[in-house]
């Protein structure tokens, strides 16, 4: 049925079944049964329409639960009551915060199916797998990853924010720090993290005491480690002398892409403040703050749009800020100027209303959390226990009602109260926790394009050099590909060569080469690293070639006193030389810089050479005379 006559056909029962049901009904049992089978006749078209409305787009993949078995039939443990959800920056793990476990989940991504594999959970005065014992995450709430992969950081209601160093290949995690209220000022009770794009800040938002507070860390890039740079708090000025009044028991924070602006969420105040950032410290200084009392600087209204106003995104380009307003139902629109930050209220999309397109909004009670896309936005509901997903439109920012998926129905059990959502970065697949259920549900939107189908990634060995070939069959907001190389198979090994533009949006096949002049000897790894326009990244399967060097290595003059030539090592290539005794003694260890070795100080006698090139060694003997 097409979108349009579905939707006239569901207005048309909705509304007569509106009427009938406000109609008195007849007091007579004969008149009474009939009344009741005409509602019924006229009410279950208009469900059933609903549902058929609301199962078009996202698709139920898996639900994992405490105690419980993974697609790898391994057992998840330490999921009681989980929270904050991230994913890693290479898409390949996602990290879950649990309050009554007070700990940390680790699963590793099925990229292709959106599945969760069990890798380890970490807690409070436990031990990571490297024996370091584990202070802090309790009542961990959320938590968010350094934009380079390196590090964790968890927030916890016990007045704590511990960090933890990543591997980046398998995902596991290394107890760093922890950090607590007895050395950082006003932090009482965290509940909410953001960390700057540039990795230089860690923003924390605290709900406890009366007032609560933002707290700015900054970041260590090497270690992860944090120090404290300031506290605001609400009623207080900042470092400027600027006031600050609407932040009082703050929870969202929201940095923009581009460093310059931080975002501030307060359901207490019902407001979101706005403060310009210092790129080199972090600091924050206030610039302006819209509410449900106030308008915004266009001279909008407010109104109850910001009521109980807890979690933000930004869309990918920047240009929108929306907002959920859990004591509203509803979502609040904003635009975003990208030069100030200033925003304009532009839309509120409440439960039970319909949206600029007709579309009844169903089951939007309680928003908690919400991720927006190029164009989508999903929102995670406590009262109607669901995951709903609006049309975005990307020019205009507005939102149009697509559907729901609500816990107890196709197949989703373990939806109740997710206080937890993220998305992975292809926009592929969506995950919620199930607070009240111990589980994380995953939800696939079949209609939300690749951003970038790629056909194949080959490479090809020439003389001299290596080249590479990938084809794309469509691109979707595509800025271009990293072409990334590694001498080992190992994810923090990866150098980035290059990087190749993309066309942007084009729905035909697309044709790249790249040629590495510079090959290693030996086994040289490649991958494709893809960037769209909302700095989203995605990989490619990686691709192992073989160079060898043409000329076989010679060393002369042999036998020889001074200096021994080496030939056969291309200009481009570094090597190192070991020198053994004839009994396999380890003498010497050096780098050839200008392809010669000097043996002077080498008493006479018979000796053997190991030249090693990339990965490549090459053993000969030589006489020193």
């Amino acid at each position: 049925m097409r979108r349009s006559t579905q939707k006239i056909v569901i207005f048309t029962c909705f509304f007569v079944s509106l009427i009938i049901n406000n109609f008195p009904t007849p007091h007579y049992s004969f008149f009474y049964t009939q009344w009741q089978l005409m509602k019924t006749a006229v009410f279950i078209p208009f469900l059933i329409l609903h549902i058929v409305q609301l199962s078009a787009q996202v698709d139920f993949v898996e639900e994992i639960q405490n105690g419980g078995k993974d697609y790898q039939n391994n057992t998840i443990t330490r999921l009681d009551r989980p929270y904050g959800l991230v994913t890693s920056p290479d898409d390949r793990f996602l990290y879950n915060a649990c309050i009554d476990d007070n700990s940390v989940v680790v699963f590793e991504r099925d990229l292709t199916t959106g599945q969760l594999a069990f890798v380890e959970s970490l807690f409070a005065n436990g031990s990571d797998q490297a024996g370091n014992s584990i202070s802090g995450l309790f009542g961990a709430i959320n938590l968010s990853v350094s934009e380079d992969g390196k590090h964790l950081y968890v927030v916890g209601l016990g007045d704590n924010i511990t960090v933890f160093s990543r591997n980046i290949s398998t995902g596991i995690l290394t107890f760093v720090e922890a950090l607590g209220g007895a050395f950082v000022p006003n932090f009482d009770e965290p509940v909410n993290i953001g960390i700057s794009p540039d990795g230089k800040s860690v923003y924390v938002a605290s709900r406890g005491s009366n007032t609560g507070s933002i707290t700015v860390f900054s970041r260590n890039a090497m270690t992860g480690k944090l120090t404290f740079v300031e506290s605001l708090i609400d009623n207080s000025t900042d470092q400027a002398g600027n006031s600050i009044n609407k932040i009082r028991k703050p929870y969202g924070v929201q940095v923009s892409a581009d460093n310059k602006f931080v975002y501030v969420a307060s359901s207490f105040e019902a407001s979101i403040s706005l403060f310009s950032r210092d790129l080199a410290t972090g600091v924050l200084t206030f610039v302006d703050v819209v509410s449900q009392s106030g308008t915004d600087q266009a001279g909008n209204p407010i109104g109850n749009a910001l009521f109980g106003s807890n979690n933000l995104g930004l869309s990918p380009d920047g240009a929108f800020l929306y907002v959920t307003a859990f004591s509203n139902d509803g979502i609040a629109v904003f635009s975003r100027n990208q030069t100030t930050g200033i925003l304009t209220f532009l839309q509120s999309l409440e439960n039970n209303t319909l949206d600029a397109s007709g579309n009844m909004v169903s089951t939007l009670d309680g928003p908690q959390v919400l991720y927006a896309t190029n164009n989508r936005l999903y929102v995670a509901t406590g009262v109607g226990r669901s995951l709903v997903t609006f049309e975005r439109d990307a020019t205009t920012g507005l939102l149009t009602f697509i559907e729901a998926e609500v816990d107890g129905v196709g197949g989703v059990s373990l939806l109740n109260d997710p206080e937890g959502m993220t998305i992975s970065r292809d926009h592929q697949f969506v995950y919620a926790t199930g607070d009240e259920d111990d589980g994380i549900t995953v939800f696939q939107d079949a209609q939300v394009p690749l951003p970038v189908e790629l056909m194949y990634f080959k490479g090809k060995v020439e003389k001299e050099r290596i080249t590479l070939f990938w084809e794309t069959a469509s691109e979707i907001e595509n800025e271009g590909f990293f072409i990334e190389r590694s001498s080992e198979f190992d994810a923090s090994k990866w150098q980035q060569l290059d990087f190749i533009e993309g066309h942007g949006n084009k729905l035909s096949a697309s044709h790249y080469q790249y040629t590495d002049s510079n090959p290693s000897a030996g086994v040289t790894y490649y991958r494709l690293c893809q960037k769209d326009f909302d700095g989203s990244l995605s990989y490619s399967e990686v691709i192992a070639l073989s160079f060898k060097i043409d000329a076989p290595l010679e060393v002369f003059p042999n036998p020889s006193q001074e200096h021994l030539i080496l030939r056969g090592i291309p200009n481009r290539e570094n090597a190192s030389a070991r020198i053994f005794s004839v009994t396999g003694q380890l003498l010497h260890s050096l780098n050839v810089s200008d392809h010669s070795i000097t043996i002077s100080h080498l008493p006479k006698g018979y000796y053997f050479l190991e030249i090693q090139v990339g990965s490549t060694y090459h053993r000969t003997s030589f006489l020193k005379n």
